[in-house]
């Protein structure tokens, strides 16, 4: 005779690794639970910062927001581009402004000569200048640049006077190149 007991049903076997795998559940969540808690009171902290921006923000917006009104007629908008092409007709100038000029002659210059005086006149794209050495060696030199300069179409030596004491002074007149 044989006799069977069923204490302990077969279901009942994966009790203890279920639990186990619920605690490890429990544990990461209150995990992610400290790390969130600690992730708000840094957002607290900064809280007091970024609502003074943002008031900074708004009222920066309120203050370049346009109002009813506020804009210019139809009229008024015609008469200003009206305007502004009559200016932008005046300023128009001929190849260089006269910044770039002067930054090119610097580097054309020889050491030995320096600029006595300069007249650009942008409108027709013509350059009078006035440059002195102690010899005509280098002033020969940097008109022989200048000619060859392709930023320039002409470049004609006018007159050779003497300058103040044994001073050499070539008065140049340069077209620039449009």
């Amino acid at each position: 005779m044989k006799i069977s007991t069923n204490f302990v049903p077969a279901w009942m076997t994966w009790t203890r690794p279920l639990i186990a795998a619920l605690w490890g559940l429990v544990l990461l969540c209150a995990a992610v639970v400290a790390w969130l808690l600690h992730d708000a009171a840094g957002l607290r902290a900064e809280l007091p910062r970024l609502d003074k921006r943002l008031a900074g923000v708004e009222a920066a917006a309120q203050a370049a927001s346009l109002r009813p009104g506020a804009m210019p007629s139809a009229q008024e908008l015609s008469e200003t581009r009206r305007r502004v092409t009559a200016v932008n007709a005046v300023t128009r100038t001929r190849g260089m402004t006269t910044l770039a000029l002067l930054a090119g002659l610097e580097r054309k210059l020889p050491a030995q000569a320096w600029l006595v005086s300069l007249h650009h006149r942008a409108m027709e794209g013509e350059v009078m200048l006035v440059v002195a050495a102690s010899s005509a060696t280098p002033l020969s030199e940097f008109l022989l640049q200048l000619e060859r300069d392709p930023e320039f179409s002409q470049a004609l030596l006018l007159r050779e006077t003497q300058g103040n004491g044994s001073d050499v002074q070539y008065e140049i007149r340069l077209k620039v190149r449009t």
